[in-house]
C-alpha cells in the first residue's frame, strides 16, 4: 500500500505551493476561455463539438501562460508544445468523459457537468505539466524561503 509521510507532504507543499497557486490562476483563465468558447460555440454546433473547440483554444492559452509564468522550460518550444497538446488531449478525454457521464447519463445541468469535467482536467494537467512536461524544478522559491526573508527583514 502507498503511504505518504507528513514530511514528504510538507516538502512538496513548501516547494510547489506558489507554482500551484500561479497555475491555478492560469487554469482559471484557461477555464473561462474554455467555457466561454463552449457556450459561444453551442449556438452553431453540437455540445461535443463545442467542447472540442473550447478545449483547443483553452489549451493554446494555457500553454502560452504556463510556459511564460508557471513553469521552467527544459525542452524546446516545439517539444513542449507537442507534449502539452498530447497530455492535454488525455486530460480532455477525462474531462469530456466526466462531462458526458454527468450530463447524458446522470442528467446533471450541462454547465455544471462542464465545470466538473474541467476540474478533473485541472488536476491532471497540473501534475503532468509540473512533473513531466516542464522542469520538475519549481520556477518559484519555496514558501519557507519567503517566510525566512520576511522574518529577517522585520528584525
Amino acid at each position: 500500500m502507498f503511504r505518504v509521510s507528513l514530511a514528504y507532504v510538507v516538502r512538496l507543499t513548501n516547494t510547489y505551493s506558489i507554482g500551484l497557486f500561479v497555475y491555478f490562476g492560469i487554469a482559471l483563465i484557461s477555464a473561462l476561455t474554455e467555457w466561454g468558447t463552449f457556450v459561444a460555440a453551442l449556438r452553431f454546433v453540437a455540445p461535443l463539438s463545442a467542447a472540442t473547440a473550447g478545449f483547443i483554444l483553452s489549451t493554446l492559452v494555457n500553454f502560452v501562460l504556463s510556459r511564460r509564468y508557471a513553469f521552467r522550460s527544459k525542452r524546446t518550444l516545439s517539444a513542449e508544445f507537442v507534449l502539452v497538446m498530447g497530455m492535454s488531449a488525455w486530460a480532455f478525454a477525462g474531462n469530456i468523459s466526466v462531462f458526458y457521464v454527468l450530463y447524458a447519463v446522470a442528467e446533471v445541468n450541462m454547465i455544471v457537468a462542464k465545470i466538473l469535467g474541467t476540474c478533473f482536467g485541472f488536476v491532471f494537467n497540473y501534475l503532468f505539466r509540473q512533473f513531466f512536461i516542464f522542469s520538475h524544478v519549481s520556477r518559484f522559491v519555496p514558501v519557507s524561503q519567503i517566510a525566512k526573508g520576511r522574518k529577517g527583514n522585520s528584525t
